[in-house]
């Protein structure tokens, strides 16, 4: 249905990963609370068959017919719009760009802001649902040996704080995807000619990769933060202790930040040197995950743990923070994206 509603494959992702923050937040809010708002979310209708339970098969009936729907109204809307257009129409622009788009910089935050803000209020109702379940987890979690060997692998004092520190791990995967979302429009916009376009200006390689990297550098940091201060502020008021918990918990969030940037660096290096194959880069980041984050559940052996960035970030909140980790990561992500500004200011540009 987003498909048929956008006018391009970035605003349809848009429009779907919405509706996911959405949903998904409904159904974190709703399994913190009384499970009602559950009910309203897709995500919530698979928990409700209780498999290995009292298994009802009703609800995936939600699910199907649902999703029935949507194809027929999918149909009907293909039939309806433009071929090349979408049910949305797209605004042209203003005939004389405002004073504030005057450089590379300013186009590229143009050209993702709306995804930031996005990614921003989806983020922030995922922090708010974890931090108000936080509380809780360990009665939730019940004896489980299994689950709490699992999350002692994160550190920690108590079960809380290893619960957050494996949840930020993941939210540093997340965002690190963002950050390849974001550079790689650099690639979509050379493809499309657009780059060559505004090369022909007199802007320099330099300064066009800088701001479309410095939209992915800084938009990182901003959704870290944000995540960071939305559970430690609803985890703080949940105990009755913000002041305790959320420097420590911001802390784990913004810690997350060298890793991704290693990720991002990549990305400049394929984009300046490989720029056919820039799109690899989100197979690299699916490698990450599957050395760091499942390796270390199912028992890799450690020097493959140590190929993925993120297994060098410290877990916190409730280990202790070393500066040395995080210093090797960030002079590895300066040089390697060194390496793709040189790279991308020697070779011919691409339409």
């Amino acid at each position: 249905v987003a498909a048929q509603v956008a006018s391009g494959a970035r605003a349809a992702r848009g429009y779907a990963l919405g509706v996911l923050a959405v949903v998904f937040a409904a159904r974190a809010i709703g399994d913190a609370g009384s499970g009602t708002l559950s009910w309203f979310s897709p995500i919530g209708w698979s928990a409700q068959v209780r498999p290995f339970a009292d298994e009802r098969w009703w609800p995936m009936m939600l699910s199907l017919t649902t999703a029935t729907a949507f194809c027929v109204g999918a149909f009907a809307a293909a039939n309806r719009r433009d071929l090349g257009a979408g049910l949305r129409a797209e605004h042209r622009g203003r005939a004389a760009a405002a004073p504030s788009l005057s450089g590379p910089i300013a186009l590229a935050w143009r050209l993702s802001r709306g995804t930031v803000a996005v990614w921003t209020v989806g983020l922030a109702l995922f922090g708010i649902a974890i931090g108000s379940s936080t509380g809780g987890i360990g009665d939730q979690l019940g004896s489980s040996a299994a689950i709490g060997e699992a999350l002692e692998k994160f550190g920690g004092s108590t079960v809380e704080q290893s619960f957050i520190a494996a949840v930020l791990s993941i939210v540093g995967v997340v965002v690190a995807a963002f950050a390849v979302s974001a550079l790689l429009r650099l690639h979509s916009e050379e493809e499309a000619g657009l780059a060559e376009i505004v090369l022909a200006t007199g802007v320099s390689r330099a300064r066009w990769l800088a701001g479309h990297l410095l939209c992915a550098v800084l938009g990182a940091a901003w959704l870290l933060l944000v995540v960071g201060l939305a559970i430690g502020l609803t985890y703080g008021s949940a105990t009755g202790d913000v002041t305790g918990e959320l420097p420590s918990v911001l802390v784990g969030a913004l810690v997350q930040l060298p890793a991704v940037w290693v990720v991002t660096a990549i990305g400049v290096a394929l984009f300046g040197a490989l720029p056919r194959f820039a799109t690899v880069l989100w197979a690299v980041l699916a490698g990450f995950v599957a050395l760091g984050q499942v390796g270390s559940v199912v028992g890799l052996p450690q020097p493959w743990l140590d190929l993925s960035p993120f297994t060098h970030v410290p877990r916190l909140p409730g280990a202790t923070l070393t500066p040395v980790p995080i210093g090797w990561l960030v002079a590895v992500a300066i040089v390697v994206g060194i390496g793709g500004f040189t790279a991308f200011r020697r070779r011919d540009i691409r339409g």
